[in-house]
């Protein structure tokens, strides 16, 4: 089968560099669930790349063969390239070695819930989960999710050796869904995986996952980041989480808490949620980032919970046509702050909700409060923007100036001294 190609230097060396440098990688109401990862394969065949005698405007001919990818070769004086390139067999490479790296670490997280149906009689009721975790450090300690392991009587791991393993719950957070096991008995852990840094993710890159789908344990799937700086709802649902990665890889019951990894095998996430119409993949999945976990897994292991940084607000993302009928410039950007909690640190500080009702046109908004344009100089356009700037760089106790538009056009500061977030476990 002959494909007609220009510009073969191009695509030649663009398929070479994703070779070699292993490139691969709601408003909706929906169900969330456990997560996992797999990418169906894209058939690609083993090429000949050579230069084609069909035409002189530099067209090349694509013939399928079967030669080995170390038979590449790129001959200048003759503008003749060469390639011999096996994409699948590298992009299987790539997650084989991942995978044998990286299978020790991981533990299939099995737990036993009782609850009383009986009051008179004091007699239980038990059932049963399951989910993923890895080995965080040289300590005894496995991270996992906190719905996987909440209100859990007792809790086992299981390593790929299938040795198994009493856990206790060491500390959890229902708005991250992290959690911390510490193993009673082992001492002979395996190495922790790495840890990546998932701030300089990119859209698109391979993204690995080992977990137990369904009770599969130790399934690897694999697909790519599809998406990032995505805000869901918490376990709680009470509050936002900022700054989640997605994935178009199948995430299923029993992956939930297992990581998600790069090409190298460094952790860059930590599986949590999917958005499904029917409850099972739809190819949407949500990933709790590293970073994250980077911040709030050491305060669980020190003192069993996590202080969000709270002010008691909650906001939309002010646009254009919203901002012109607020008699404001057009490209202003910013939250129009829709409510204050009471006795919130928002409130205390002075910032006002708009909370009068309008209607401009077709348009149905609300007025009378602030709009929060920045805060501590940087500039805010949505409220996803506010909840990161806060995760990152902000936490309880601190003091902070927000920059505000207020009702009658003028800007002013508004200095907020940050609360923790009320009833944090569920």
């Amino acid at each position: 089968m002959i494909f007609m190609i220009r510009n073969v230097y191009a695509i030649a060396i663009f398929i070479v560099l994703l070779v070699v440098l292993g490139c691969g990688g709601v408003e909706d109401t929906l169900t969330t669930e456990n997560i996992n990862l797999v990418q169906d394969p894209v058939s690609t065949n083993i090429v000949e790349i050579k230069e084609s005698t069909y035409d002189s405007d530099n067209e090349v001919a694509i013939e399928d063969n079967l030669s080995s990818p170390e038979d590449q070769v790129l001959n200048e004086d003759d503008d003749t390239i060469v390639g011999y390139i096996d994409v699948i067999g590298a992009y299987e490479l790539a997650i084989n070695d991942v995978y044998n790296k990286v299978l020790n670490s991981i533990v299939h997280v099995e737990v036993e819930y009782k609850s009383l149906s009986n009051a008179y009689t004091q007699q239980r009721n038990s059932s049963r989960g399951e989910g993923s975790g890895f080995v965080w450090d040289s300590k005894g300690h496995i991270v996992t999710n906190h719905h996987v392991v909440a209100s859990a009587s007792s809790i086992n791991v299981i390593f790929a050796d299938y040795s198994e393993y009493e856990a206790t719950l060491i500390g959890s957070d229902s708005d991250s869904d992290l959690a911390v096991l510490k193993l009673v008995s082992k001492n002979d852990l395996p190495n922790p995986i790495e840890h990546g840094d998932s701030d300089i993710l990119k859209v698109g890159q391979m993204a690995i996952a080992i977990g137990a789908p369904f009770g599969q344990e130790f399934t690897v799937t694999s697909g790519i980041i599809s998406a990032l700086g995505r805000t869901i709802q918490s376990v709680r649902g009470t509050f936002s989480n900022p700054k989640i990665i997605q994935t178009d890889a199948p995430i299923n019951p029993g992956n939930s808490g297992g990581p998600l990894l790069d090409k190298y095998g460094r952790v860059i996430g930590i599986n949590s949620q999917i958005a499904s119409a029917s409850g099972s993949n739809a190819g949407v999945g949500f990933v709790v980032p590293i970073n994250t976990a980077k911040l709030v897994v050491p305060e669980l292991i020190s003192s069993g919970k996590f202080d969000h940084p709270y002010l008691g607000i909650s906001g939309v993302t002010l646009r254009r046509q919203i901002a012109e009928s607020l008699d404001i410039p057009p490209n202003t950007r910013g939250i129009l702050v829709a409510q204050v909690v009471p006795n919130s640190p928002a409130e205390e500080a002075g910032l006002k909700s708009n909370e009068i009702k309008t209607t401009s046109g077709s348009i149905n908004y609300v007025s009378g409060g602030d709009i929060i344009i920045s805060v501590e100089g940087f500039p805010i356009r949505s409220m996803e923007e506010l909840l990161s700037y806060m995760s990152d760089n902000v936490r309880p106790g601190d003091q902070i100036t927000l920059e505000v538009i207020s009702f009658n056009g003028k800007t002013r500061d508004v200095n907020i001294s940050v609360g923790s977030r009320p009833n944090n476990q569920t």
